[in-house]
């Protein structure tokens, strides 16, 4: 929020400038205008909603295993839907705090980037994947991949790839911010851990 809110600068990647009266360098900021921040605390509580429904499902789901199928695995079967309407209610939430950033390095390809992820978690909600190896509660026992589900599995490619180049950027936009010094090395953590797990 602060990175919006501070004054734009002659450098793409500051976002804080020292106040002009001020001699120990604190930023100015003005106060957050109540449509981002309640955009901001939508966006929070939908994440928080889907982890969620998603950790519940997957407790209660027999044969689910989260360290080996994907949490769009659980689209699948007699109570799948309960997934996708999961996945859509999420994707359809994610563009909301795109605007965060003021201008200056990424001001354009982090809201693109983060317009892909939640275009992708609504296109994977619409589209139920094939059934996971070791899961398959529908008993449909697939012996070669369809169509729809190669391109729910490039939809999902599309969203982590998003996301991973997303932290990355705005590890590099953070770095030349003294106000967000601790968070690029966070941005990049957590980046490196999404592969990781992919």
């Amino acid at each position: 929020i602060r990175s919006y809110l501070s004054r734009p600068q002659a450098n793409p990647g500051v976002t804080q400038q020292p106040c002009p009266s001020d001699d120990i360098g604190v930023s100015e900021t003005v106060p957050v205008p109540h449509t981002l921040l309640r955009r901001l605390w939508i966006a929070l509580a939908a994440g928080l909603l889907s982890l969620a429904i998603t950790t519940i499902q997957g407790a209660a789901r027999e044969g689910y295993d989260p360290w080996h199928q994907a949490v769009s695995a659980l689209s699948l079967g007699p109570r799948g839907w309960i997934q996708m309407l999961n996945l859509i209610g999420f994707g359809a939430t994610v563009p909301t705090w795109r605007c965060v950033l003021a201008r200056g390095r990424a001001e354009t390809v982090y809201p693109l980037l983060t317009a892909f992820v939640g275009a992708s978690f609504v296109a994977v909600g619409l589209i139920a994947q094939d059934p996971a190896q070791g899961y398959d509660p529908a008993g449909l026992a697939l012996q070669a991949p369809t169509p729809l589900g190669l391109a729910h599995l490039a939809i999902a490619g599309i969203a982590a790839l998003s996301s991973v180049v997303g932290l990355f950027v705005m590890a590099a936009r953070l770095a030349g911010d003294p106000a967000w010094r601790r968070w690029p090395l966070y941005s990049v953590i957590a980046g490196v851990v999404i592969i990781a797990c992919v």
